[in-house]
């Protein structure tokens, strides 16, 4: 077998498998678009590969199946980056040159990554125009709506403590706005009535059905030596590098650790199908710093109900809920789970001092990963089996 290579895209940090007979030829990269030379400038590193994407070369054959990110080796050597973009984003929101960055990527945590930028800079176009045409939350590219962000401490005192729900409502579908994937859409989209500019500059996020607006992008306003200071954070880290890329953030470091971080986190709560995380979302809602670990489904209820009723544990609580009963458990606090067989399935009973018990079935796989994952969120709670 040929020896192999694993190569990085200088412009995205997307990673490839290749020949090492291949270093020297031009590729292209199916992520972000740019063109490059795979040479000794290109990082290489031993990491897993992220996905394949050969298109038309035997000699790049991946594990995957199809072949070839190489043009033919006529093409120019050292073609320019090409500046599209990722599936879903603004054809038209040519990201400034690498370095040249809009926005500040300050740290990445459990809620997402956090960005700022002066305030000022809502009059430009491109930043506000620089989310991905997909869904913040699930990265869904169909039946979208338009919803825009808010600022609530630059709204009217009435309306500060309702700024979520303005979030969540949404001004219209994507596919209903002409020149819905241009900046154009950006005059055609309502300013706010709730704050005074540059705050009410209309400054689009886009949302599935499932999906909600004030849970995956929250907006604040800081003020640092006198001058307005706009902080934003996005909950999905996929999502949150389209955004910092267009906004020049490309071939930065920072840029390199979000795309690391992306790759390196799974995300549990968007592994669950969208119908899913929408009923559950009746029923949970994370608190600031939660981090999701796990749904576990009520056996007693069809697969096609799955969301409806069962637990979500979190890593620093459980939250029940079936039919009317929806309890609340934190696992600092005492408590003591009873775990029966019961046929081809088991009884979950969730027992609180002073409290009568929450109980819920589950299959007995279910309930073996149940007592595993209390165990391994550190909880302090009594677990027999």
């Amino acid at each position: 077998m040929s020896a192999q290579a694993i190569v990085r895209c200088p412009a995205c940090s997307q990673k490839y498998r290749v020949n090492a007979a291949a270093i020297g030829r031009t590729a292209r990269c199916k992520v972000c678009g740019a063109g490059f030379v795979i040479g000794r400038k290109t990082r290489l590193d031993d990491d897993t590969v992220v996905s394949w994407i050969m298109q038309d070369a035997p000699a790049s054959a991946s594990v995957m199946g199809s072949t070839g990110i190489f043009h033919d080796p006529d093409d120019a050597a050292s073609p320019a980056p090409v500046e599209s973009d990722a599936p879903g984003a603004p054809p038209d929101a040519r990201p400034p040159p690498a370095g040249d960055l809009r926005v500040r990527l300050v740290t990445i945590d459990a809620d997402g990554a956090h960005f700022e930028f002066p305030a000022s800079a809502l009059t430009n176009e491109d930043l506000r125009n620089s989310f991905p045409r997909q869904c913040v939350g699930c990265t869904a590219t169909h039946g979208l709506g338009v919803h825009l962000i808010h600022w609530p401490e630059r709204m009217t005192p009435e309306e500060r403590s309702r700024w979520n729900e303005l979030q969540n409502r949404p001004v219209g579908r994507l596919d209903a706005f002409r020149n819905a994937a241009t900046k154009a859409l950006l005059g055609t989209l309502p300013a706010s009535r709730h704050a005074g500019d540059p705050f009410r500059l209309p400054f689009p996020i886009f949302v599935c059905g499932h999906c909600h607006a004030s849970r995956d992008v929250r907006g604040h306003v800081l003020v640092r030596q006198g001058a307005d200071v706009c902080y934003l954070t996005i909950a999905s880290l996929g999502v949150a590098v389209e955004f910092f890329r267009n906004n020049g953030g490309r071939g930065t470091s920072a840029y390199d650790q979000l795309v690391e971080e992306r790759n390196r986190r799974r995300d549990p709560w968007h592994d669950l199908a969208a119908d899913v995380r929408q009923r559950i979302s009746h029923w949970f809602e994370p608190r600031p710093g939660e981090q999701f670990v796990r749904f576990f489904r009520d056996a007693e209820f069809s697969p096609l109900e799955t969301g409806v009723a069962g637990v979500v544990v979190t890593s620093s609580r459980l939250v029940f809920r079936k039919y009317a009963a929806h309890r609340d458990y934190l696992l600092a606090e005492p408590c003591r789970v009873e775990i029966r067989a019961k046929g081809s399935n088991a009884s979950v009973q969730i027992i609180e001092p002073a409290q009568r018990p929450a109980v819920l079935t589950l299959t007995a796989t279910d309930a073996n990963e149940f007592a595993a994952v209390l165990r391994a969120c550190g909880s302090c709670w009594t677990i027999s089996v």
